[in-house]
């Protein structure tokens, strides 16, 4: 089971930006917390090389958004490094759950479709 959280800072003041990553089964992954500017920078240095050293059934990994609370246009900008890092390793990343906030941001961003791609 992998485990991991961070709590972004601004000016050297902690946020209530947390965020945890968990490995419900192999491959399968519970986000919670927030996608944000404030967020970003810690989330990505916390899942750095995560999609490449996990075991997902046929090489996908599903994460699940459900517990996202607050996401911007870095939270897509996240989603969309994410898709790049699970490719360069030969895996497939499935997003589940995806916020209706981070759908309308891929929406107007004309990236819908590739954050909804099953393959």
């Amino acid at each position: 089971m992998v485990s991991t959280e961070s709590m972004a800072t601004k000016n050297g003041v902690s946020d209530a930006g947390v965020f945890s990553i968990v490995e419900r089964s192999p491959g399968v992954f519970f986000l919670v917390g927030d996608l944000t500017f404030e967020t970003a920078n810690s989330v990505l240095e916390r899942t750095s090389g995560l999609l490449g050293a996990t075991s997902g059934a046929k090489g996908m990994i599903r994460l699940d958004l459900s517990g996202i609370k607050h996401a911007d246009s870095a939270g897509l900008a996240l989603m969309l490094e994410w898709r790049k890092q699970s490719s360069a390793v030969k895996r497939v990343v499935l997003f589940l759950n995806v916020p209706q906030q981070l759908q309308a941001i891929a929406r107007v961003a004309g990236v819908d479709a590739i954050i909804h791609q099953s393959t």
